[in-house]
């Protein structure tokens, strides 16, 4: 009988870890919804939700793991924070709408989930279900890309931007988060094209052509970042080749991943993110002359000034496209707020009189929104990420530095990045269901696991 609900068990655990594989066919089914269509109906957040509630509904009633007390404890005290929340926003704000903040929540707390859900089953299935959970990650990455690339190619794809800048996020919707997976993703496919089969290098050729191909800034330098990183660790196990683990590196290996880095250096000037930034440039030079020319030309004190200025405010630009505006905003908002708000945060678009707008700096918005006490309970599971990474870090240092780890955290450190700089990534559930999957397994993994192909 015991064995029967052991299998079944199983069996549900394998389903959970296969949802992992219809990510890219609900975020298409999505984009071209929103696309091709007047809807703004989105059909894989319904999903999405769906799937929360089954998570949920597994993690507080099938009792299957010892940690599951302290999570339902965590989950408890958080739900009466947001309790709390609603309450006095609905009192405070100057324009409360329920369905609003009640998205936003959702949106934000679908990474705590997913975190605490996965790191369950991968503990459960052990070295099966780490290695699984990171060869969905591959091929789901891959199929991202490839529906880029084939919308690429055919002319069929919808461009990144509305206006003037280039690049194509193939037939999803939003370029920003399909370029955060496929940033955490390029580490993924590395590994499993230096560990698994030479066949992922036609994946990790189909993920660079579409960080490419989206132009942003994130993804082009996740391209450099990962393959730098990747080149530096994969010769240094090649060299120093005494470990418990065995490695079968083969030059042909380590001249691809040489071979994809140089070819990234040499077409970068005649990619869409140069193109984008030239563009971008343009527009504050612009916005630079008009501003000069309204200054007294014989103060050349007051003009250097000036340029000094909007140098700077064009570096911060560049780096932030412009959030820094709404963050200067939302620390008004927060200024001006009640100590009950402080505390417990502003909610949605924070207090703001007509349109709510959210800062797209996901550490920030979660900040302002939940405040100091919400804010804490929301970033404990990543705190616990980083202390058990600091641990293994110092405890086992040389154990820590091989490629397969340190590709691993470097996924998770690229999303982590991109959420406290660019944002579309803790708040998006498209998003943080890799990251939150990732965290789980390096932490699953230290303890107990070995990658084994």
């Amino acid at each position: 009988m015991m064995y029967f609900k052991s299998k079944k068990s199983e069996f549900i655990h394998k389903i959970f870890l296969a949802f992992i594989l219809i990510q890219p066919f609900l975020d298409v089914l999505t984009g071209l919804s929103l696309r091709l269509t007047e809807s703004q109906f989105s059909f894989s957040l319904v999903v999405r939700a769906l799937f929360i509630l089954v998570s949920v509904i597994y993690l507080f009633f099938f009792r299957v793991h010892s940690s599951q007390k302290k999570i339902i404890i965590y989950f408890l005290i958080f739900a009466v924070f947001l309790m709390i929340n609603l309450g006095i926003n609905y009192i405070e704000k100057p324009q409360f709408y329920l369905l609003s903040e009640v998205k936003f929540i959702f949106k934000t707390i679908y990474f705590i989930v997913i975190f605490f859900l996965y790191g369950i089953i991968i503990d459960l299935l052990k070295n099966e279900g780490y290695v699984q959970a990171l060869r969905y990650i591959g091929i789901a990455v891959t199929i991202y890309s490839a529906i880029i690339f084939i919308a690429g190619i055919t002319g069929t794809a919808f461009p990144s931007y509305k206006y003037q800048k280039l690049g194509h996020v193939g037939w999803f919707y939003a370029s920003n988060e399909i370029g955060v997976i496929l940033a955490m993703g390029l580490p993924i496919v590395l590994l499993l094209a230096l560990r698994i089969s030479n066949l992922y290098w036609v994946s990790v050729f189909l993920v660079v052509y579409s960080l490419f191909a989206i132009g942003t800034k994130v993804g082009y330098l996740s391209i450099l970042f990962t393959l730098f990183l990747t080149l530096v660790f994969v010769v240094k196990d090649f060299i120093l080749n005494h470990r418990k683990i065995k490695v079968n590196f083969s030059a042909f290996k380590i001249v691809m991943v040489s071979l994809y880095l140089v070819g990234s250096i040499m077409y970068t000037p005649f990619a869409p993110i140069t193109k984008n930034m030239n563009i971008h440039l343009t527009i504050l030079e612009t916005k630079k002359g008009v501003e000069t020319g309204k200054s007294n030309k014989t103060e050349e004190q007051n003009i250097k000034k000036e340029t000094k200025d909007i140098d700077s405010e064009e570096i911060s630009n560049l780096v932030y496209s412009g959030r820094t505006g709404f963050l200067q905003m939302y620390k008004e908002f927060f200024k001006k707020a009640s100590l009950s708000q402080k505390l417990f945060g502003m909610g949605y678009g924070g207090n703001f009189d007509k349109n709510p707008k959210m800062i797209e700096m996901d550490f920030h918005d979660i900040f302002y929104s939940f405040g100091i006490i919400g804010f804490l309970i929301y970033i404990f599971p990543i705190i616990y990420f980083i202390y058990k990474i600091l641990k293994e870090f110092t405890n086992r240092f040389f154990d820590f530095f091989r490629y397969e780890n340190v590709l691993i955290v470097a996924s998770c450190i690229l999303g982590l990045g991109i959420a406290f700089m660019a944002g579309h990534v803790l708040t998006a559930p498209s998003v943080s269901y890799f990251l939150a999957i990732l965290m789980s397994c390096i932490i699953v993994k230290y303890k107990k696991f070995v990658f084994r192909s």
